[in-house]
């Protein structure tokens, strides 16, 4: 039976790998070893401790200043500020030393925008909003993200007015953010909503307008926020139908009443079990597994739900529990079938953080360098690596966002396809050189792999051949690979020279000898590794 009966013992090594695989982008030997030594309560608490920022805002490019809280005049127009902000929360992401930008791009698949729609400004003060709930209220997300400037441009609902009615926003709330339609059991009846409340929620949600920036601030956020327009709004009481148990919220007379509709609405909604089993089955399948069985819904979901629910939709304690529980571990049953760790396969910004963060590849610093940086991150990392992996990243290409989050049945397995299977087997070689594999392009951000071997305290000899292949595998893999993986990799390293020449190499090179001997037996091991169908896997 699965269980969320929480685990309380040490992590030790392949567990304390598997929480921060799945919960951070940010871990690495130490790390790992660290982790090793607590308990999941402790480990998980750590994570979830507050976010600490490199930069609170992304810089202007031309001029090395922040502009988007500063007011600081920019020379980028407006394609390439929105490229910089992107630039700014994937470089947030990598140094993110607990899960707060992992749980932003959670919410961010969950209450999806492109950030091509409109300004730069407003593309940060969404990603603030989802900064500020990373592990708060999901339902105060849900009730903010409706008056949020960008999410007001992308789903039209700016035009939604009482004499001409705009239901784009109104069905995805329902369909995609929220409750989720449930099975059809009749045309225009999908057992959670009908047809007609998405009519009914349209005309709820008239007369809300984008608003310049800074001239509301919401007091809760400090962010700003869209505005209330009675003359454009439905006044009439709005009765729903009986899947939301025939419920009428009374219709606003004035403008300040507007937002308590709103809030009614809102309640409504989130008053559905429904609803907060969708969140937690969206959870469940980002954290622990796409397979979703009846036990997994009775014993997993529906009890995290309740919890949810009787929490007012603040996360952190169901985060919490579900990471900690001793079904996320997979020891809560004996069949190999239905593997947890390493059951799933990593998405290109997994992949690709988790490889830059174990390896400690180093980036341009954003505040001294970002004439250096954000072109790196910007025509290789993103377009390169994470567009052409199949995650468009921040830029999914319609509202239901990336795929292999909720395409039945293949989910994860679609990050693998032809025509992303290239960016991934090619990350290694880029991260060495710094170089893209489509234009040989050289953005001067490569890696010395050796010295990261010979500095970083991780390794206990690595001029023992055996010894260093060893030590790597057994923390870049979710799972212990068998003794003739190990010789495979062994033979990349040693490229068919003895492993005493390998050791004097070593010794070489820690003498003052040039480094292209090691270099190219370590980059050899670091790559057939990297490639390994063990290493796709979280």
């Amino acid at each position: 039976m699965a269980s969320l009966e929480q685990f309380d013992g040490k992590l030790g090594q392949r567990l304390a790998g598997h929480l921060l695989r799945r919960a951070t982008f940010r871990y690495d030997i130490g790390k790992i070893n660290e982790f090793a030594e607590m308990t999941p309560a402790a480990a998980v608490a750590r994570l979830m401790q507050p976010m600490t920022f490199t930069l609170d805002q992304p810089v202007d490019q031309a001029t090395g200043l922040p502009w988007i809280n500063n007011g600081t005049p920019t020379d980028t127009p407006q394609p390439g500020l929105r490229h910089y902000v992107r630039n700014w929360v994937l470089n947030e992401m990598r140094y993110d030393e607990g899960l707060h930008t992992k749980m932003l791009f959670f919410l961010h698949k969950c209450l999806v925008v492109n950030s091509n729609t409109n300004t730069s400004e407003r593309f940060f003060d969404y990603l603030a909003l989802l900064f500020k709930y990373t592990t708060g209220s999901f339902k105060s997300l849900a009730r903010k993200m409706t008056t949020d400037n960008l999410m007001l441009i992308y789903l039209n609902n700016t035009d939604n007015r009482k004499d001409a009615p705009n239901e784009n926003y109104a069905r995805e709330f329902l369909e995609l953010f929220t409750i989720g339609k449930g099975p059809q059991i009749a045309p225009g009846n999908y057992t959670n909503y009908t047809e007609d409340d998405v009519v009914i929620g349209a005309r709820l949600l008239t007369g809300i307008r984008v608003n310049a920036r800074g001239a509301i601030i919401d007091p809760d956020t400090g962010l700003s926020t869209g505005r209330f327009v009675l003359g454009q709004h439905n006044t009439d009481d709005k009765t729903f139908s009986s899947a939301f148990d025939n419920h009428t919220i009374k219709g606003a007379k004035s403008q300040d009443d507007m937002s308590r509709e709103l809030d009614d609405y809102i309640d409504m909604v989130f008053g559905k079990l429904e609803t907060a089993k969708l969140y937690c089955r969206r959870l469940y399948r980002y954290f622990v597994s796409q397979n979703i069985t009846d036990e997994i819904e009775l014993d997993i979901i529906t009890p995290l739900a309740q919890q949810l629910q009787t929490e007012n939709y603040v996360t952190a304690d169901v985060i919490a529990k579900l990471l900690t529980s001793k079904h996320f571990y997979d020891l809560d049953d004996s069949d190999n079938t239905d593997e947890i760790i390493g059951g799933m396969v990593k998405s290109p910004l997994e992949l690709y953080l988790g490889m830059v963060n174990f390896f400690h590849q180093p980036w341009p610093d954003q505040k001294a360098e970002a004439p250096k940086l954000y072109p790196f991150l910007k025509n290789l990392v993103i377009a390169i690596i994470l567009d052409n992996g199949g995650m468009p990243f921040f830029m999914p290409y319609d509202v239901a966002g990336y795929s292999p989050y909720y395409q039945d049945p293949d989910y994860d397995r679609s990050w693998f396809t032809a025509n992303t299977i290239i960016s991934r087997y090619k990350q290694a070689d880029m991260m060495f050189t710094g170089r893209s594999y489509l234009d040989n392009k050289n953005f001067r951000v490569g890696h010395n792999i050796e010295e990261f071997v010979r500095d970083s305290g991780f390794f206990t000899d690595p001029g023992d051949a055996l010894l260093l292949t060893k030590e790597l595998a057994a923390n870049l893999f979710p799972e212990k690979v068998g003794d003739d993986r190990i010789q495979y990799f062994l033979s990349n390293l040693l490229d068919g020279i003895e492993p005493e020449d390998w050791a004097y190499e070593w010794a070489a090179y820690l003498g003052g000898a040039g480094p292209d001997e090691v270099r190219i037996g370590i980059q050899n091991l670091v790559r057939s590794m990297l490639f390994a169908q063990e290493y796709q896997l979280l």
